[in-house]
């Protein structure tokens, strides 16, 4: 069932996804991840009342699947209402004792540079010591999200050192996977971020 679901899902093959998470609740009622996939799926379709409805489901479980769930409960309020108090509510509801993961933390820097909390933008990104995010709301270097914060907050030169970190990050890992479409936009935008355009644009062709 596992399978079945993460397969569809990972297609993009929304109708199929619905059918298998259904089909899994209805022999498991309690399956919190079929109850999280279809968050996602109507996530992706922009149904905001279906994606709080299955995300709700899916974070009863106190775990980095319910810590999942609740982001995704997030980036309902967060994309599809703009509603910053429901979606800073979301995260607040995140147990205690569930150790923080990359989606999280993204939306927590989401949510401070949205209410313009710049240095609190910078703490939640200290959270984790990782140099890299590897996650679906955002795959890239640290330092990139960093820059922007600093950019954002008017410290131009600290913001050109971040920038120039994460271009250095993005090359080594284009050494190790040089077809990556994602790697590639995102050395695109740092390096229209360093004032780069014609480079910028070369990585996107």
């Amino acid at each position: 069932r596992f399978a079945d679901v993460s397969t569809a899902y990972n297609a993009y093959d929304f109708e199929r996804t619905i059918r298998a998470a259904n089909t899994w609740l209805q022999a498991e009622p309690n399956a919190n991840h079929a109850a999280f996939i279809l968050a996602l799926t109507y996530l992706a379709r922009r149904d905001w009342a279906e994606t709080i409805k299955w995300a709700e489901k899916g974070a009863t479980a106190d775990n980095i699947s319910g810590a999942r769930a609740y982001a995704t409960v997030f980036d309902a309020h967060y994309y599809l209402r703009a509603d910053l108090q429901a979606a800073r509510a979301a995260l607040e509801r995140i147990p205690a004792g569930v150790p923080a993961i990359n989606r999280t933390l993204h939306s927590r820097w989401l949510l401070a540079m949205a209410e313009r909390q710049f240095d609190l933008a910078l703490q939640e990104l200290t959270r984790r010591t990782e140099t890299t995010f590897f996650d679906r709301t955002y795959r890239g270097p640290k330092a990139l999200l960093t820059g922007l914060t600093h950019r954002a907050a008017g410290r131009t030169e600290v913001a050109q050192v971040e920038f120039r970190e994460a271009e250095r990050v993005l090359r080594e890992q284009l050494g190790s996977d040089p077809q990556s479409e994602e790697i590639h936009a995102g050395l695109a935008l740092t390096l229209a971020c360093l004032g780069r355009a014609d480079e910028a644009r070369r990585e996107l062709a």
